[in-house]
């Protein structure tokens, strides 16, 4: 009958649904653990001043070692 073509329809759409929705699920999670990486690794870097400083004192220390 037309009704049920039409939840047969629907269960279809509901079924593709939750497959997109189950791959969307998995897709973040994967962003998440990407995220922890990145955000740890942004922890350990240094700062561009401190970067900045250590350039600094690496040229008067060279400096010094060639007189």
């Amino acid at each position: 009958s037309a009704v049920a073509e039409q939840f047969g329809g629907l269960n279809r759409k509901l079924d593709t649904h939750a497959e997109m929705i189950g791959s969307i699920k998995e897709d973040l999670e994967v962003m998440k653990e990407d995220l922890a990486i990145i955000k740890f690794d942004v922890k350990k870097r240094v700062t561009y001043d401190d970067f900045t400083a250590l350039t600094k004192r690496v040229l008067l220390l060279e400096k010094k070692a060639h007189r």
